[in-house]
């Protein structure tokens, strides 16, 4: 029997591409729509595109804030994708500022507000160094490109679980964090094609 992996998809998530990519990695993904069906999977991810508040919004209409935290806790290996990443924070400035699930000591932010010329949204292939100790990145070059699209990311002000980074011109962004059972990264794995199922499958076969 495959792991159930259960994938919580706010409304405006990839969570598409998410599901087939785990099932092309062998494992059975099932959408969670209520909290009765969290206890049923070995894994959880969290994928999301969109703003920061709406998918806070999705969680809390869903009746799936406490549940996501409890699963937390409970050491269920979680995995965020981009939004998802974004929403274990403490908090955003996207659109005013916002509470997030306060699961990591951070804060997201505009990238480099200071530099007025820079383009964002972050969209295409970009080259993220990891640490070589993460778990996420094993068998994976320590210099490789996955896909990318965003304007908002992790404050450096705390680098405290940060695996990994890449460099947008002049600025250095947080593309991945680890602490404990609690995982994420601010690139789609799902579209990084090699790498990308390769580091899926390392966070999949956890525990």
């Amino acid at each position: 029997m495959t792991r159930s992996i259960g994938l919580i998809g706010c409304a405006t998530s990839n969570i598409g591409s998410v599901s087939h990519a785990v099932e092309f990695l062998g494992f059975t993904p099932v959408i969670i729509q209520q909290e009765a069906q969290i206890k049923h999977c070995s894994h959880l991810i969290l994928p999301g595109v969109g703003s920061f508040y709406s998918g806070m919004q999705y969680l809390a209409n869903a009746k799936l804030l406490e549940p996501f935290i409890k699963a937390f806790h409970a050491g269920t290996p979680i995995l965020g994708i981009c939004l998802g990443m974004q929403l274990f924070a403490q908090k955003s400035d996207e659109f005013g500022e916002h509470i997030g699930l306060n699961l990591i000591s951070n804060h997201v932010k505009k990238i480099n507000q200071a530099n007025t010329t820079l383009k964002l949204p972050h969209v295409g292939w970009n080259n993220v160094i990891h640490n070589e100790k993460s778990l996420l990145f094993k068998n994976i070059p320590q210099s490789v490109y996955f896909y990318f699209t965003h304007s908002f990311a992790y404050s450096n002000e705390n680098t405290s679980y940060t695996t990994s980074t890449t460099q947008y011109h002049a600025t250095s962004i947080i593309s991945s964090i680890e602490h404990e059972n609690l995982f994420g990264v601010q690139f789609h794995p799902e579209k990084s094609q090699q790498f990308g199922l390769t580091l899926l499958r390392n966070f999949l076969t956890l525990c």
